[in-house]
């Protein structure tokens, strides 16, 4: 039986990225059965993805488990408990492997302490690498404080401006409760923070029986400057992603661009003062295919699809179906040590990007086989879509060459052909190997 686990995602977190693994494992191990363990909550959202995606894994089975928020003063306890109780499950079903879609140096630390129980000495564990890896460079700091009250106060003001006078206090008291109960989380990260650094966990009692998954080439170069890529038994497989059937790319009235997902509201917004100053000869549209639109109300030409919900795929790709061109708008010297799903998004509906000159995005769209328009700056990434709104017919002709290289891209990064290399992270010879 194959056991994954994730029990930090609840709701639409990860979704995608994890319905790619589940299925990627079913590719790799079809005769045997499959377990999650994860939140009620996260387990209906890969349900719906692999529904929406019409895929059948089979002979799968769901356990949810009650996961507790890291802010959670008890969380070690809780997490403890939680996990050995896993534990204990996957031993009596005859197994000692798990495969775990998320985790952060606390779960590792009880991972490897409950390892070294004798029960447990022959587990073997294979753990995806997200966001969290990015901690692992010198450079990065565990941010332990709010941010200023001032721009606290700005961010309110703004916002009361678009309701009448009378609900004033009750949306202060809400604000005021929020960021106090957002200082309380903060500060229970950063003290846990301090006791588990990820960098100390890895190397914990490290041995054979520990194999950590990256989700993109980018990765492994980077991490080499700051870990020990090899003694870590560090894999590549580039993140699996259930393709979305392609769908024929017709002619706009103007053209259209959109945010897919989480976003960056606040560069976005100066992307958009940016490309208001230029000389625009004609129509178009920004559509934010998400949640996270704060700030943005002002701005001509954007369009927004949430009025603060959080919308399900099949709306996700309905919004999507004639744009003509994702906006991914993450900067340099970010997603060094992990991957971005907005690239994946953008091959999946094969739409060409604007981006910038970020290390993850230029992994898929190179100089010799483009996808879309790196920018260097604020302003080249204003000026690039001011040239396809002047330029609209002349875009529509690269469009086609450009979209041609996402199809390549999504032949080779396909879940098949990552299907062997999951099957050998996820292997292990017969050894029993105990605790350093």
């Amino acid at each position: 039986m194959i056991h994954i686990c994730d029990i930090l995602c609840m709701g639409v977190s990860h979704e995608k990225v994890n319905s790619g693994f589940v299925y990627g494992l079913r590719l790799a191990f079809p005769d045997e059965k499959i377990r999650i363990y994860a939140d009620k909550t996260h387990i209906d959202a890969i349900v719906s993805i692999l529904k929406n995606d019409c895929i059948n894994i089979g002979s799968i089975e769901f356990c949810p488990v009650n996961i507790t928020s890291p802010s959670n003063l008890f969380c070690y306890p809780k997490y403890y408990i939680l996990i050995k109780r896993i534990f204990k499950n996957v031993k009596q079903s005859g197994d000692n492997k798990i495969f775990f879609l998320s985790f952060n140096s606390m779960i590792l630390h009880i991972i490897k302490k409950l390892k070294c129980e004798s029960s447990f000495l022959d587990f073997k564990f294979a753990f995806v690498l997200h966001g969290s890896f990015e901690e692992v460079a010198e450079t990065v700091k565990v941010p332990t404080s709010l941010p200023g009250a001032a721009s606290s106060l700005s961010s309110l003001k703004k916002r009361l401006m678009f309701y009448p006078l009378s609900s004033w206090p009750r949306k202060m008291i809400k604000f005021i409760i929020n960021r106090a109960l957002l200082g309380y989380s903060n500060r229970v990260i950063a003290f846990y923070s301090r006791f588990f650094t990820l960098r100390e966990q890895l190397y914990l009692h490290h041995s054979i029986d520990y194999r950590y998954i990256s989700l993109s080439p980018h990765i492994m170069d980077n991490a080499q400057k700051h870990i020990d890529v090899m003694k870590l038994n560090i894999h590549m497989v580039t993140m699996p992603t259930l393709f979305h059937p392609p769908v024929k790319n017709e002619r706009n009235p103007y053209p259209k661009f959109a945010i897919f997902g989480y976003g960056n509201p606040d560069i976005l917004a100066k992307v958009l003062t940016s490309l208001s100053r230029l000389n625009l000869q004609g129509s178009y549209e920004v559509l934010i295919i998400g949640m996270n639109n704060s700030g943005l109300e002002g701005f001509l030409n954007v369009t927004t699809t949430s009025s603060g919900r959080r919308l399900n795929r099949s709306e996700m790709e309905g919004y999507a179906r004639d744009v003509d061109l994702f906006l991914i708008l993450h900067p340099p010297k970010t997603y060094e040590l992990s991957c971005s799903a907005s690239i994946f998004e953008a091959l999946s509906y094969e739409k060409p990007i604007i981006h910038f000159d970020n290390d993850c995005i230029n992994t898929y769209s190179t100089k010799e086989s483009p996808i879309g328009f790196c920018s260097g700056s604020v302003e080249e990434f204003a000026e690039n879509m001011a040239d396809i709104i002047n330029n609209y017919d002349a875009f529509l002709i690269d469009r086609n060459y450009l979209i041609s290289n996402i199809k390549k891209l999504r032949d080779t990064y396909s879940i098949d052909n990552s299907k062997e290399e999951i099957f050998r992270v996820f292997t292990w010879p017969d050894q029993n190997e105990r605790c350093n």
